[in-house]
């Protein structure tokens, strides 16, 4: 059978294939008798729900001890589950993570007896198919998601998604594990704005409203593309204190914690790629990426690809002129990010005579 999935399983879903980019690696043909299985977890009262490729509208929900004994697989089965999911688990890091890593390794040694191949999918690329299989109006569910997993992986080819192995959980550097305790600061800031929608209480945000003059002197003082774009993305309609979802407040809590003082690492400011990398969760893997990741890199970045006519949560083809947009959006959305950075720094110096 070739890689494009049968008629059966194409049923449940009602789209434009063309939409959806061939990414398959290469062409695969697919043993007669094999299953293709995708589980999901987060949202099933702590069980995996699990779908058949031929039945997708069957969800079956198991425990989490009966995946790990890899219950009524047979031989040769293909199972893909999000790399999220098949990590040691953390509680520190994220809830994402249902197994410990001797669990993980039961896992991977039940799979080698049965012959059951486990897969990685990259969670990603998850929300991006279920809104093309179900509509960007779709609300996330285990059922929707494992149904988009499987249908990508058919299209991806099972085969050149990453193969499941166990490791041990990495141990957290001084400043991974500092950066943990500032976000859930910031989450708890973020939050609050986000019920109270106003400036005057805690003292950050009373800081960032006594900054707002100056912010924008200091921006005025400035001349560039980045700049520019920093004003039309974080310092325009973000500075103003009806906006619904600042980006611009976003970014201020990565900077200046509760009492309105400067985040300080061992006694001093950490950098702006720092602040990127450990606070604001620009990197892969970002585990928790907090409140201000979400404002930043979800609702807030839309305004940057609006702007090249671009949606967001669209999977387009690597090699098509869309795609190269996307990227340059996304390198000119960073660079606007760091000198915004800068700006707020900058005028919480000159404001507080530092």
């Amino acid at each position: 059978m070739s890689k494009t999935p049968c008629d059966k399983t194409l049923s449940l879903f009602n789209f434009d294939e063309s939409k959806i980019p061939q990414i398959a690696v290469e062409s695969w043909e697919r043993p007669t008798g094999i299953r293709i299985f995708a589980a999901d977890y987060g949202a099933s009262g702590g069980k995996f729900c699990l779908i058949r490729d031929d039945e997708p509208s069957k969800a079956r929900f198991i425990t989490v001890d009966d995946l790990i004994n890899l219950k009524d697989f047979l031989e040769g089965d293909f199972l893909v589950i999000e790399h999220a999911h098949l990590q040691p688990r953390n509680v520190r890091v994220s809830l994402a993570q249902p197994m410990t890593h001797q669990q993980l390794v039961r896992l991977h040694e039940n799979a080698l007896k049965k012959n059951v191949d486990i897969r990685a999918f990259p969670e990603k690329l998850t929300y991006r198919y279920r809104n093309v299989l179900f509509g960007e109006q779709s609300n996330k569910s285990d059922e929707l998601d494992a149904q988009a997993i499987i249908y990508a992986s058919i299209q991806k080819n099972p085969l050149s998604l990453t193969k499941f192995k166990p490791h041990l959980p990495k141990d957290f550097t001084p400043i991974q594990a500092w950066a943990h305790m500032q976000i859930k600061e910031m989450n708890d800031l973020l939050n609050k704005y986000r019920i109270q929608h106003n400036l005057e209480d805690p003292i950050c945000f009373v800081v960032f409203k006594q900054c707002l003059t100056t912010i924008e002197q200091v921006s005025w003082q400035k001349s560039g593309q980045d700049v520019s774009d920093a004003r039309r993305w974080f310092l325009g309609e973000n500075l103003k204190e009806g906006a619904k979802t600042s980006g611009a407040l976003s970014i201020w809590v990565s900077l200046f914690d509760w009492n309105g003082q400067k985040r300080l690492f061992n006694g001093k400011e950490i950098g702006i790629n720092d602040t990127m990398r450990y606070l604001l969760g620009c990197k892969p893997h970002h585990f928790k990426g907090g409140v201000a990741r979400s404002n930043i890199w979800h609702w807030n970045f839309q305004k940057a690809l609006s702007e090249y006519g671009i949606k967001r949560d669209v999977v387009y083809d690597h090699n098509s002129e869309i795609f190269n947009k996307f990227k340059e959006a996304k390198s000119r959305y960073r660079k606007a990010m760091k000198i915004s950075i800068r700006i707020f720094r900058e005028a919480f110096d000159k404001k507080m005579g530092v």
